[in-house]
């Protein structure tokens, strides 16, 4: 069966069966179809991932095999139903990447799409299952909560400070079911497992998050929940996004836990909100003296 697409033209032409609700399958064969043919005729393309997650202002952008070159990086979209909402899908996705000039999309489709189509996202909403357990050895780099990255800001004045104090606000109470669904989602524990208490002892487990970036997630009955991102790897930009769309996940939970009446967590002395609450105290003070905080909450 023909396979439409845009794809360049120095990629083989793919012919197989769509298997209508099931792009994972999809992606497998045409993945597999083009890494034998640019290994075979010693092509500078190499698929580098499945699923890689985007993070953008409004939500997540999923695309389903992600190729690397030397000179650009495509992401590639497969559509097997519905032309028309396919058509402004896609027509979305080229919209957003037109500006690029190393980052291309690419289309597979059973129908040829309408590249004239009023544009549209497939967007989706953060959740657990966009991390990964890190399958290899964690790259010795510094991770931390925040980091000035070189620039001339306080903490407590950044965009960041925000959204972490947020996060704190909300996760309050909700920790066990936090943390479970985490883990849950990467087979860490057994599917059945509804929550999980914070452990005395920190514990820590390094993840692979969206856009394939390195974070460390660390969860004590001191502190609660906190991620710490690689610094080498991630932007003050990824930061904010990831931040954004995790706290609205978080919020959602912590809604669901309370309108149905879920026990909330106790926690055994003083909570992880009012360890933050200090810290803060001690940030702030730290700042109006004048002393300049290059990271917080390194690992």
């Amino acid at each position: 069966m023909p396979i439409f697409t845009d794809a360049p033209s120095d990629w083989p032409e793919i012919d197989l069966k769509m298997h209508i609700g099931n792009n994972h399958m999809n992606a497998v064969k045409i993945a597999k179809e083009l890494s034998s043919d640019f290994k075979e005729n010693k092509k500078e393309y190499n698929v580098s991932s499945f699923l890689e997650s985007l993070l953008l202002e409004s939500g997540i952008l999923q695309s389903h095999i992600t190729i690397s070159h030397p000179k650009n990086k495509y992401y590639v979209f497969i559509f097997h139903t519905d032309k028309v909402l396919s058509s402004r899908f896609y027509c979305g996705i080229k919209y957003l990447f037109s500006n690029s000039k190393s980052t291309k999309c690419v289309y597979y489709s059973s129908f040829e799409l309408d590249l004239n189509a009023k544009p549209a996202l497939p967007l989706r909403k953060f959740a657990p299952d966009l991390f990964s357990k890190l399958g290899k050895s964690i790259p010795q780099d510094t991770y931390s909560l925040w980091s000035c990255a070189g620039e001339d800001v306080k903490f407590t004045e950044s965009e960041e400070y925000n959204l972490i104090t947020e996060f704190v606000e909300y996760s309050d109470g909700i920790h066990s079911y936090l943390l479970a669904e985490i883990l849950r989602s990467m087979n860490e524990i057994e599917g059945d497992v509804g929550r999980l208490e914070l452990p005395e002892e920190e514990f820590s487990i390094v993840l692979v998050g969206p856009e394939n970036k390195t974070i460390i997630l660390s969860a004590s009955n001191k502190r609660g929940i906190m991620f710490h991102f690689n610094e080498q790897q991630v932007t003050k930009r990824y930061r904010v996004l990831f931040l954004k769309l995790f706290n609205s996940y978080v919020k959602d939970l912590k809604s669901y836990v309370v309108e149905n009446k879920i026990e909330l967590d106790v926690y055994s002395g003083s909570s992880p909100k009012n360890w933050w609450l200090n810290m803060n105290s001690e940030l702030n003070a730290k700042e109006s003296k004048g002393e300049i905080i290059q990271r917080v909450g390194v690992f």
